[in-house]
C-alpha cells in the first residue's frame, strides 16, 4: 500500500502551506483569459521570502529551529520523547489552462518551493497521492480476484470500500 510510515527513530515532516498571495503559471491562458486573471488577483508586496522568514522565526520561538536546504529541521534537545521534524514552507502553485467570464477557473494545483540555491522546485503531492491509490488497487488488489475464496474477497472488497474513499 501507499502509505506513509513512521518509524520509532524517524522524524516527522510537515508541509506549511501558503495559499494567497500564490504562484502561477499563465503561459496557456488566452489574451482575454489572462486580463480576467489579472483582473481577479493583483501583486502582493508579501512574498514567499517574507513567508519561508516569518515561518522561521514562529518555529524558533518554541524550537531549536534552523535552515537547510529545502527545509527548516527541528530539535528539541530538552526532551528525549519528542521526534525531530522537517517543516517545508511552500506557496500554492497553480497552472492555469482556462479562466471562464464566469470566473471558474480551471488549474492544477500543486505547491512551490525553492532550495538554498535559489532552484524552483514545484510538486504535485494531491496527485501524486491519487497515483500512488490508483497503483495500489491496480497492481495489489488483482491479486484477490486470483487467490483469495470467496467470502474473504467480499470482506476485502467491503473493507476496500471504507478505507480507500
Amino acid at each position: 500500500m501507499n502509505e506513509t510510515n513512521i518509524r520509532g527513530d524517524s522524524d516527522v515532516d510537515l508541509v506549511v502551506e501558503m495559499k494567497m498571495p500564490l504562484e502561477q503559471q499563465i503561459e496557456r491562458l488566452k489574451p482575454f483569459e489572462r486580463k480576467r486573471f489579472d483582473d481577479r488577483y493583483e501583486d502582493s508586496r508579501y512574498d514567499r521570502h517574507d513567508f519561508d522568514l516569518d515561518v522561521l522565526v514562529a518555529l524558533r520561538e518554541s524550537f531549536w529551529a534552523s535552515k537547510h536546504n529545502k527545509c527548516i529541521d527541528i530539535k528539541d534537545w530538552d526532551s528525549a520523547l519528542r521526534l525531530p521534524a522537517d517543516i517545508l514552507p511552500t506557496l500554492e502553485h497553480r497552472e492555469y489552462s482556462g479562466f471562464s467570464a464566469s470566473g471558474r477557473e480551471t488549474y492544477r494545483s500543486g505547491v512551490v518551493f525553492r532550495d538554498r540555491h535559489g532552484t524552483e522546485i514545484i510538486s504535485y503531492p494531491r496527485q501524486h497521492l491519487r497515483n500512488g491509490r490508483r497503483k495500489d488497487r491496480d497492481e495489489i488488489y488483482p491479486l484477490f480476484d486470483k487467490e483469495v475464496p470467496k467470502g474473504l474477497k467480499s470482506f476485502v472488497t467491503e473493507l476496500q470500500q471504507v478505507f480507500l474513499r
